[in-house]
This record gives structure tokens, sequence and C-alpha cells, in this order.
């Protein structure tokens, strides 16, 4: 008798393909996302969680900002997402400078200031669940009273330096970047006034955070200042490679 065996195995490999694409339990979710960024009122101030973060694509970066307020120094805040440009995209605004005052009550609590956070957590939820955002690794500053500038942060072999306009990221020893910074992001020159002197203030390396699995860092430049110069206020930076 002939054998049927070379006939049934087409439809037995059919069988088990469609078994396959049919019946199999899916493939397991991707990995969910850590809890969202969040903002907070507290001693008189606002904290943050999970600041800077970058998203799941490694395309924007979420930033949270305060203004300097001179000699009035009034609480605000704001977010802004940023693109590898270090371009701003989108943003929420918190409160500004000028609000606190219209807000502040006599006993100098901020009227509607829970109201303001929740929605500001709302709108970080929203960006979270459609961009999965994930903090960055921070990079402690050197500093001590040999560095009177400082220039440098460094951490789990990554090295980022600041100086003369000029970035420059290491890891290992390998250079990821050497890059020139525009000269705005340098020392401040500004004039006090009409046909006043000139006030400087002379920058430096605030805070430093990178992403490298994403090939990005943030770094913050702040400014010195004093009570006839004010300092202007801290500005991030997103620096991609």
């Amino acid at each position: 008798m002939r054998s049927i065996a070379p006939r049934l195995a087409p439809l037995l490999l059919l069988a088990a393909a469609c078994y396959r694409s049919s019946d199999a339990p899916p493939a397991p979710p991707a990995p969910a996302a850590g809890p969202p960024p969040t903002l907070a009122w507290a001693e008189h101030n606002f904290e943050t969680t999970r600041l800077p973060a970058a998203s799941a694509d490694g395309t924007a970066i979420l930033l949270g900002l305060q203004a300097n307020d001179g000699g009035r120094g009034n609480a605000n805040f704001r977010f802004e997402l940023r693109d590898r440009s270090d371009a701003r995209i989108a943003g929420h605004s918190v409160l500004t400078v000028d609000e606190f005052d219209q807000i502040q009550g006599p006993d100098g609590k901020l009227l509607g200031i829970d109201e303001r956070i929740t929605a500001a957590n709302r709108w970080l939820a929203e960006q979270h669940a459609a961009r999965r955002f994930a903090p960055l690794t921070e990079l402690p500053v050197e500093t001590g009273p040999e560095i009177t500038v400082p220039f440098r942060a460094t951490g789990g072999g990554v090295t980022l330096e600041w100086r003369a306009n000029r970035v420059t990221i290491t890891e290992g020893g390998k250079q990821l970047v050497a890059r020139a910074t525009p000269l705005e992001w340098g020392d401040q020159r500004r004039q006090r006034g009409s046909g006043g002197d000139f006030c400087e203030n002379a920058a430096l390396l605030n805070q430093a955070w990178v992403d490298l699995p994403h090939k990005l860092a943030v770094f913050t430049v702040s400014y010195s200042g004093n009570d006839t110069c004010w300092e202007p206020s801290n500005a991030p930076h997103v620096i991609a490679w």
C-alpha cells in the first residue's frame, strides 16, 4: 500500500502555522513605563520628581524651569518639552512671577495653588502616557576650594565638561561629544540703565545629567550675581549626538 505521509506533511505544517497565528498566546507587552514626573508645592517652593526626563524614543526631553525674579524672588514654575536640538516644542505654565503677587493672600498662602498643581500633574500624566518618560542620570558637579568656577561633572564613568563655550562628553575615556556652544550660553554682560556702567555675570556649570542609550545629555548653566547686578535665570540646555 502506498504511504500517505508525504501528502499529510504539508497539511500538518499548515495546521501548525494556523494554531500559532490564531491560538497561541500573544507576545508579552513592552515593559510598562515607570511613574510619571510630578510637581508639588511644599515649604513655599515647587518640588519635582523624575526630572529632567527623556521620552522612550529619545526625541523629547522634559524640563522643569524657574525664573530668577531678582529682588522680589517670587516663586514661579513652568515645564518645557524640547527636541534633540534644544528647541522648545511644547510647555505648560504653572505660575509666573507676576501671578504670584496676584494670588498671594494676606497670610502668605497662595490662593488656588492646589488647583494649579493638580492641573500641572494632569498635564504631566498626559505627556507621560503619550511619550513614556524616564529620568536622566545625574552627574555630580565637581566642587571644592580649588575650583573657583565649576565646569566638570562626573559619574558612572561619564564626564561632562563645559568651559570656554565648549562642551565635551567622554565615557570611559572615549570621546562622545566635542563641540562649541552658543556664545549666549556663556558669561553675560549687560548695561545698567541708559548710559550706565556694565554689569557682569559669570557663567558656571550648575547641574548635569546624561542618557547614554538615547545619546543625549542636559546641563544647566547658572550665573553669578549680587544686589546691584542680579543674576539671569538658570538655563538648561540639551546636547544630543
